[in-house]
């Protein structure tokens, strides 16, 4: 998945776009704040394997979560949790990929592909996510983030002390040092943001026209 700075700059643009509320940006998060509260992954992002020749990727099945909550499709929070989906889906498929394959016979095994080297999945979460770190400030600088507001307010949903320690730890705002980043550009983190604009736009509109 991508961070939740990640998440919030498409959603806040998302918002902009088609004037929804603050419920659309809490459902553009609630996946990875399910997760984070100790739901399986498999479960919050609705997970399937997909084998390629590329290697293994594991991506959000979007039309199940959609079909699993056609009541209420058109509420925003539901379109929220459409949207994150949306965009760990491009994440996955057209960056993550790029970056690393996993091994069909052993997915613990990661290959890193600029570098030619393989380490285990764990190696490559705490690398991924470090990158994400060091996007986070200048990511939240340049979408004009309000990073106090949104924190304070996810917290204010959450009851449980962990998951608020969660949450702080997902929102620190280190030096921006992204020159050192293993994976993730300036270059690769803009254009990713486009992409997921332009194809959650796409779901949004069919959904909105359809419903």
């Amino acid at each position: 998945m991508g961070s939740l700075i990640m998440h919030l700059c498409i959603a806040s643009k998302l918002k902009e776009k088609y004037h929804f509320s603050d419920k659309f940006l809490i459902g553009a998060l609630k996946p990875d704040l399910l997760k984070m509260a100790g739901a399986p992954r498999e479960q919050t992002h609705y997970i399937e394997q997909v084998i390629e020749e590329s290697g293994v990727k594991r991506l959000p099945n979007v039309l199940k979560y959609e079909e699993s909550n056609k009541e209420h499709i058109k509420d925003e929070m539901t379109l929220g949790y459409i949207s994150h989906l949306v965009q760990d889906k491009v994440w996955f498929d057209k960056y993550i990929g790029k970056y690393a394959k996993t091994d069909a016979n052993d997915i613990t095994k990661i290959k890193y592909l600029q570098y030619g080297i393989t380490k285990t999945d764990k190696d490559f979460s705490k690398d991924i996510y470090c990158d994400y770190a060091n996007l986070n400030k200048y990511l939240a600088q340049k979408y004009s983030l309000d990073i106090e507001k949104i924190k304070n307010s996810l917290k204010g949903i959450c009851l449980d002390a962990k998951m608020k320690e969660k949450i702080d730890k997902q929102f620190i705002m280190k030096d921006s040092n992204i020159d050192k980043n293993t994976f993730i550009t300036k270059q690769d983190v803009e254009s990713y943001i486009n992409d997921a604009i332009k194809k959650t736009s796409i779901e949004i509109d069919k959904i909105l026209k359809i419903y």
